[in-house]
C-alpha cells in the first residue's frame, strides 16, 4: 500500500487528520446552576462526547438574556463613556470624546472598529480602526478636537495610555446627543462582529433615557460589555456640561455635573478559557449575577 504524509491537522494534536478515527459530538454535559461568594474564582467544566479520538475545540459565551451570546474571548475591550460639550458651537459643540477601557492586555489594537450610526439609522456613517496595543485597565481616549478637549477638562490628551484624533467619527459623528456607536472586532462587519455598544443602534435617542445632549454617558462600575445596549449598565446626564443658569459651560469643573475623566473604574469579573473545556471566571461580583454560560463544542473537518 502507499502512505502519505501531506494533509490536514486541523485539530493540532500532531496527527493527520485523515489518519484520525473521527465523528461528530453527540452531547455536551450541562453543568447545574452554581452559588458563588464575593470575590471568589469559579471553574465551569463541560464536556464532549461521540467525537472518537478527535480534539475537541470549546468556544465559551456569555448571555444575560439567553438570546444575545457573547464570546468571552470578546470581553478584552469596552467603551466606558462618552460625551459632548459645548464650549465651542463649532461642530455643533465641542469637545466630542469616547473613553474605553482595555479588560485585558491586548496586544493588537488592530483588530477593533469604531463605527458611527447617526440618529435612527442602522447603518453605519464614520468608523474608525484603532492601533497599536493596550494593557489591562489602560483607558483609550478618543476624540475631537484637541484644544477644544485639552481647554476644556483642563489636561492634555496625551495624558491618557492612548488616545486617537478620530476625526469625522466625532466631528460628524456627534451631533445632538441622539448617536449612538458600536466596537466590533475579526471581520469587523458592523451587524456581526459586534463586541459592545454606547447608545441603541438604529434608534433615534432624543428624548430617551439615553439622550446625552449637551451631556454624557457613562458606564456603571462592574458592568460587561454587551452587543446589545443595556439601559441599566449606564448612568445617563443630559445638559450637564451647562452651567445653573441654562449657560454652555466653557469648563467641565464648573458645569453642573462634571465627568469625571480617566476614572479608576472597578473592572467586571475576567474569564479564561485557555483549557479548553472549562471557563474560570476571576474575581465573581453581583454584576453576573443571573447570567448563563455556555460552550460551543467543535471538532476539525476531515479531509
Amino acid at each position: 500500500g502507499s502512505s502519505s504524509t501531506s494533509g490536514l491537522d486541523q485539530d493540532e494534536n500532531g496527527v493527520k487528520d485523515f489518519m484520525e478515527a473521527g465523528a461528530a459530538i453527540t452531547s455536551v454535559s450541562c453543568p447545574d446552576d452554581i452559588v458563588a461568594t464575593e470575590g471568589s474564582d469559579v471553574s465551569i467544566v463541560t464536556t464532549a462526547s461521540g467525537q472518537g479520538e478527535t480534539v475537541v475545540r470549546y468556544n465559551w459565551q456569555y448571555s444575560k438574556d439567553s438570546t444575545n451570546w457573547t464570546d468571552v474571548g470578546d470581553a478584552d475591550l469596552m467603551f466606558l463613556g462618552m460625551g459632548q460639550a459645548s464650549r465651542s458651537t463649532s461642530d455643533e459643540g465641542r469637545p466630542k470624546f469616547i473613553e474605553l477601557i482595555a479588560l485585558k492586555d491586548i496586544p493588537n489594537l488592530n483588530k477593533y472598529r469604531v463605527y458611527n450610526f447617526q440618529n435612527a439609522n442602522s447603518s453605519n456613517s464614520y468608523s474608525y480602526d484603532l492601533s497599536g496595543s493596550a494593557s489591562k485597565g489602560d483607558i483609550i481616549l478618543l476624540y475631537y478636537s484637541s484644544t477644544d478637549f485639552q481647554n476644556f477638562f483642563g489636561i492634555n490628551t496625551s495624558s491618557y495610555d492612548r488616545s486617537f484624533s478620530v476625526g469625522n467619527l466625532l466631528r460628524y459623528g456627534i451631533r445632538g446627543g441622539d448617536d449612538s456607536f458600536v466596537l466590533v472586532d475579526g471581520a469587523k462587519n458592523q451587524h456581526n462582529d459586534v463586541v459592545d455598544m454606547i447608545g441603541r443602534k438604529g434608534e433615534d435617542g432624543t428624548g430617551k433615557a439615553w439622550d446625552y445632549f449637551r451631556g454624557w454617558i457613562k458606564r456603571k462600575a462592574n458592568k460587561l460589555p454587551s452587543k446589545t445596549f443595556n439601559d441599566s449598565d449606564w448612568q445617563y446626564c443630559k445638559e450637564c456640561f451647562m452651567e445653573d443658569d441654562g449657560t454652555s459651560s466653557a469648563l467641565n469643573s464648573t458645569a453642573k455635573t462634571p465627568y469625571t475623566i480617566k476614572d479608576t473604574y472597578v473592572l467586571p469579573p475576567s474569564f479564561d478559557d485557555s483549557k479548553g473545556d472549562t471557563l474560570t471566571i476571576t474575581n465573581i461580583n453581583d454584576t453576573i449575577d443571573g447570567y448563563q454560560f455556555r460552550a460551543v463544542a467543535s471538532t476539525p473537518r476531515f479531509v
